[in-house]
């Protein structure tokens, strides 16, 4: 019994311009990767790790050749649409006082994923992380001490799947009275 084996296949990957990869796998260079010889119906696979710098939706190809024999050209291409999001934050208000407590909006984060805020200079209030819904969306709190330094902030948020984000935040004094006298928090 004799069987076919597909020889000398290389498959041309059409990857977005633009966009950052990792390392190519082993065996890949220039875009063009060389495969082990495939019994019918057998696979492989090719993992090439894409590391996106900004939001976009783009189409990426795969195209396979052979030395050997193929009795269908037409299956040998294959495309899939890609959509890379940005995630980001917003404080909801931006300015606080100590004591205050903001809101932290987050969009286009991976669903399921915890997100765990931070902020510096200051000392950040223990929270649980914020986990984003199938919407990519979330909401989370962030508590201002009450002896906690003033002026700018930095939130941060971390996690795995994205990169972080941040966005600013600014602790202002409490009360404003007129000098000599006394004010109440």
């Amino acid at each position: 019994m004799i069987h076919e084996v597909d020889e000398g296949l290389r498959l041309r990957l059409g990857l977005p311009a633009r966009v950052p990869t990792g390392p190519l796998p082993a065996g890949c260079a220039a875009g063009v990767c060389t495969l082990p010889d495939l019994a019918p119906r057998a696979s492989t696979v090719v993992r090439v790790v894409l590391e996106p710098d900004r939001a976009l939706r783009t189409t990426i190809t795969g195209r396979l050749t052979t030395t050997g024999t193929d009795a269908d050209l037409r299956d040998n291409v294959a495309r899939t649409t890609l959509r890379i999001l940005k995630p980001r934050i917003v404080a909801v208000p931006a300015v606080g006082k100590p004591g205050f407590v903001t809101s932290v909006r987050g969009k286009d984060f991976p669903p399921g994923a915890p997100v765990r805020l931070t902020w510096k200079p200051g000392i950040t209030a223990a929270a649980p992380p914020a986990v984003p819904g199938a919407d990519r969306t979330f909401i989370a709190q962030l508590l201002v001490l009450v002896k906690d330094r003033t002026g700018p902030r930095t939130i941060t948020a971390t996690g795995p799947g994205f990169s972080p984000v941040t966005t600013r935040f600014l602790v202002v004094d409490g009360t404003m009275v007129p000098p000599d006298e006394v004010g109440r928090r």
